[in-house]
């Protein structure tokens, strides 16, 4: 399983990051991942799980946001 994290984000940043997640598992044509968002503080954290590591490293290679912020 690969899992990416991105904590931290305003409300309108979580939003942009699920609308380009799904571009390009629709363009890659990757399974729907697990999603799990949560808000912490003000801010929102999300929390993507893959079936495979594969499809988390590519998907971190194409949302470059994903990639800044994966952690």
């Amino acid at each position: 399983m690969g899992v990416i994290t991105v904590r931290r984000l305003t409300m309108a940043e979580a939003e942009d990051v699920i609308t380009l997640l799904w571009r390009a598992l629709e363009e890659y044509r990757i399974p729907s991942p697990g999603l799990e968002v949560s808000q912490v503080a003000g801010a929102v954290d999300i929390s993507i799980r893959f079936v495979s590591p594969q499809d988390a490293d590519l998907v971190t290679r194409v949302v470059p946001y994903l990639t800044a912020g994966a952690g």
